[in-house]
């Protein structure tokens, strides 16, 4: 999950995120690479599609896109013509993006003010992309994610409490629902802070570089805010609170037990996917030490939870209802070979693409070429393929 940062310290690595998702790509075969958040109006609709389907096509099809318009005004030093519009603009700059990873081609000025139509390389090995919209707590926001169809991403930092989590995913599926998307399969992923292991080496662990961490984000916050200046002592106050409210209820941090009770609270607000961010200073070889621990928690969650899960519960339901053994072989009738016969759905459809292409395709044909040394038995030959048509009957 990498995010897109500028003109700080504070997530300073993630300025050019596709060309990390690059090397992630080619060091990875089965995690998703997600982009969260591209800031959408600082780009050239374009440009994204042209990087992340390079990435696409390097990942063998594991991209994902997420996207927001940012709230840092020095973000847009890049456009600060923007500035003032890119809530508005960011939805219309998602479709274009889209229709552009479907479509590939787009018409525009070029340098001689002439309208032209180009297509836009390379295409990516997904044929559709999955979106994500990021929001912090904003109830409206969460309805228009679900009115254009769209997931969501938010982060339990940004959320005042639990049961104002709850009410933005219900008033998200709802607005899913009455524009025509199916209300359960859209995916609210939600980024929280994550350590896991005995809860009082946990604490001693990361209480100094998570503190560091917080007041990073918190002078970043202040200025994109023109905050007025803290005291120290004002900043080490929020500090100290801020901490304890995290280690104690809004980030995974302790034991599995512990972090169990936080799942728990998110399942009901109705989360469909938490995502951890580990990379808040500790060092390295520590948060590598901790990931077994995670992945404990992690199989508590799907054992706790799995087949509750939104995106499998209709598939779950429907396993459910095959309580009665089908016997197979009795819907399986003898057919009489000398009377026309339907098409099986996979013949339908290479017979469909055939036509398409006017009878100039060889779809699941596979020419292959034998050189054989010495005498051939042309008799054995004949047999042999005779055989290979007695066998199969798409072969005569």
């Amino acid at each position: 999950y990498m995010p897109e940062r500028h003109f700080d310290s504070f997530g300073g690595l993630f300025s050019k995120p596709s060309i990390l998702a690059s090397v992630f790509a080619r060091e990875t075969s089965n995690i998703r690479l997600r982009q969260g958040t591209i800031i959408l109006p600082l780009h050239d609709p374009v440009s994204i599609v042209e990087e992340w389907a390079t990435v696409d096509n390097l990942s063998n099809g594991r991209v994902d896109l997420c996207f927001g318009s940012g709230w840092d005004p020095l973000l847009y030093t890049f456009k600060p013509e923007k500035f003032q519009s890119r809530s508005e603009d960011l939805y219309d700059l998602i479709e274009q993006v889209s229709y552009l990873w479907q479509s590939g081609g787009k018409e525009r000025r070029n340098g001689k003010g002439e309208q032209t139509v180009f297509n836009v390389f390379p295409r990516p090995k997904q044929e559709n992309i999955n979106i994500w919209v990021t929001h912090a707590n904003y109830i409206e926001m969460f309805r228009k994610a679900g009115s254009n169809g769209f997931n969501i991403l938010t982060a339990l930092f940004t959320q005042r409490s639990f049961d104002d989590l709850a009410v933005n995913i219900q008033a998200y599926r709802k607005a899913r629902e009455e524009n025509g998307f199916d209300p359960e399969a859209g995916q609210v992923s939600i980024l929280v802070h994550a350590m896991v292991g005995e809860s009082k080496k946990i604490r001693s662990i990361i209480e100094e570089p998570f503190k560091e961490y917080l007041i990073a984000a918190l002078d970043l916050y202040n200025a994109a805010d023109n905050e007025v200046e803290m005291t120290e002592s004002q900043k080490k106050k929020i500090i100290d609170r801020k901490f304890e409210e995290y280690f104690e209820e809004k980030a995974l941090f302790g034991d599995v037990d512990n972090c169990l009770k936080l799942v728990d609270k998110l399942y009901k607000s109705g989360v469909t996917e938490i995502i951890n961010l580990i990379d808040f200073g500790v060092d390295e070889k520590q948060v590598l030490a901790a990931l077994p621990s995670l992945a404990e928690l992690n199989t508590e969650i799907e054992n706790k939870y799995g087949y509750k899960r939104r995106k499998h519960g209709r598939v779950a339901r429907k396993i459910c209802d095959l309580s009665k053994p089908i016997d197979v072989l009795s819907h399986i009738k003898k057919v009489n070979y000398t009377q026309l016969i339907p098409c099986s759905f996979a013949q339908e459809r290479l017979w469909f693409l055939d036509q398409y292409n006017n009878g100039n395709t060889h779809f699941y044909n596979e020419p292959i070429a034998f050189k054989l040394r010495g005498k051939v038995d042309c008799i054995a030959l004949e047999r042999s393929c005779n055989k290979l048509l007695e066998r199969h009957m798409s072969l005569r």
